[in-house]
C-alpha cells in the first residue's frame, strides 16, 4: 500500500473547493452584473474541476491497490500544475500574455497533459507484473480513454501554434470533453466500484458490460454529427446498457444501501437512463439545449464522478462521513435548482432567478467542509 499523506489530499479538496467556487462566482455574475469576464471564468472552473481534481483523486485513489510509490509523484504534479492553470485561464483565458508567444494557460495545461503521460508509463511499470483483476482492467481503460482525450486537447494546442491549420476547435474539444466524461471518469468510477463489491461480482456479467460500455463510449461521440447520429445513438444504448449493468448489483448490495453511496449511484443510474431515453427515442436535439446539457452535466460530474470519488475516499480513510453526506445533499440541491431551467418544468420568475446561483453556494460550502481533517486517518506517512 503507497502512503498518502492527509496534505496530499487536502490539496486535492482544495482544487474541488476552488474550482466550485469560480462556479458560483459564474452564476452570481449572472445575476449581480459582477465585472468577470464569464468566458475566462467557465474555462478556468472547467479546467480546474477536470485537472485539479477529478484526474489526481482517481490517481490517488488509485495508489493504495498497486504498489504505485513511483506514481505519487506525477500524481502531486498534476495538482500542482491544475491548479497553477487557474489564475492563467481566469486572467486570460486561451489568450496569450506575459508576452509568450502562445497562450500561458495552454502552456500550462499542455506541461499537465505531459505529466499524464508520466504517470501512465509509471503505471504500465508497476503494474507489469500484477494480476489484472477487474478493477485494474478498469483503470487501465480509464487511462485509455484518457489518452485518447488527449488528442483533442493537443488539437487545440496545435492550433493555438499553427492557426493556419484547418482544425475545428469545438470540435476537438467536445472530443476532449465527451470522451473525458464518459470514458477515463466511468471506467475509473467502475473500478472503484468493482474494488468495494468484492470479487464475488466481477463474474461475466461486469465484464459484458465494461465490454458494452467500451465499444460505446468512442461511438456516442457522433451523437450530434446529422449524418452519424444513429450509430451515436447505438454507441449511446450500448454505454448506458453497460453502466446500469454495473450500477445495479451495486445499489442491491447491503453496504452501498446508505448516504456514503447511494447518491451517487443513483446519480450515474439516472444519467445512464436519460442517455438511453435520448437515444432509443432519437430525439438527439435535446442534448443541444443549453439547459439540459448543464443538467446532463452535473448530474455526471458533480453528483455522480464526483460523489463516487469522495465516497470511496470515504472508505479509504480520507473524507469524513458528514462531509461526505453534506457533499452530497448540496449536489442534489444544487441539480435540483438546476431543473428549474429546463424547458420541460418552464418555470419562472423568482425561483429561476434567484435558485440555480443560490444553490450553487451549498456545493461551495460543503466542499470547504471536506478540508476538515478526519480525527483518526487510517493511512499516514
Amino acid at each position: 500500500m503507497t502512503p498518502l499523506s492527509p496534505a496530499t489530499w487536502r490539496g486535492v479538496i482544495l482544487c474541488l473547493a476552488v474550482a466550485v467556487g469560480a462556479g458560483f462566482l459564474f452564476r452570481m455574475s449572472l445575476l449581480t452584473g459582477f465585472s468577470l469576464h464569464l468566458g475566462h471564468v467557465r474555462h478556468a472552473h472547467s479546467h480546474l474541476m477536470s485537472f485539479g481534481w477529478v484526474i489526481p483523486a482517481v490517481w490517488l485513489l488509485i495508489l493504495p491497490q498497486i504498489n504505485g510509490k513511483p506514481l505519487l509523484g506525477w500524481a502531486k504534479l498534476s495538482v500542482a500544475l491544475g491548479a497553477l492553470s487557474f489564475p492563467l485561464f481566469w486572467r486570460w483565458g486561451y489568450g496569450k500574455g506575459l508576452g509568450l508567444p502562445m497562450p500561458p494557460a495552454v502552456i500550462v495545461s499542455t506541461l499537465n497533459m505531459a505529466a499524464w503521460y508520466g504517470f501512465g508509463a509509471a503505471y504500465v511499470w508497476v503494474t507489469r507484473s500484477q494480476q489484472r483483476t477487474l478493477p485494474i482492467r478498469c483503470f487501465d481503460l480509464a487511462l485509455v480513454f484518457l489518452f485518447l482525450a488527449c488528442l483533442g486537447a493537443w488539437g487545440i494546442t496545435l492550433i493555438h501554434r499553427f492557426p493556419t491549420w484547418h482544425l475545428s476547435p469545438k470540435l476537438l474539444s467536445t472530443w476532449f470533453l465527451f470522451i473525458f466524461k464518459e470514458g477515463f471518469c466511468l471506467f475509473a468510477v467502475a473500478g472503484f466500484l468493482l474494488h468495494e463489491l468484492g470479487p464475488s461480482t466481477r463474474g461475466k456479467g461486469a465484464r459484458l458490460a465494461l465490454a458494452s460500455m467500451a465499444l460505446g463510449t468512442p461511438l456516442c461521440f457522433l451523437i450530434n454529427l446529422p449524418e452519424w447520429a444513429w450509430l451515436g445513438c447505438l454507441g449511446g444504448v450500448l454505454s448506458g446498457l453497460g453502466l446500469l449493468t454495473l450500477i445495479l448489483p451495486a445499489l442491491r448490495s447491503r453496504r452501498f444501501r446508505s448516504l456514503v453511496w447511494m447518491p451517487p449511484l443513483l446519480c450515474l443510474a439516472l444519467k445512464a437512463i436519460l442517455l438511453l431515453l435520448v437515444c432509443l427515442t432519437g430525439k438527439t436535439h435535446l442534448t443541444e439545449v443549453l439547459a439540459y446539457k448543464r443538467f446532463y452535466l452535473h448530474l455526471l460530474m458533480l453528483g455522480g464522478v464526483s460523489g463516487c470519488l469522495l465516497a470511496h475516499g470515504y472508505t479509504q480513510g480520507y473524507v469524513r462521513r458528514d462531509g461526505l453526506v453534506f457533499w452530497h445533499l448540496a449536489a442534489i440541491g444544487n441539480m435540483a435548482a438546476l431543473l428549474l431551467l429546463s424547458p420541460l418544468l418552464n418555470a419562472g420568475g423568482w425561483a429561476v432567478l434567484y435558485g440555480p446561483p443560490l444553490s450553487s453556494f451549498l456545493p461551495l460550502v460543503a466542499a470547504f467542509y471536506l478540508l476538515r481533517p478526519r480525527q483518526r486517518q487510517p493511512i499516514s506517512n
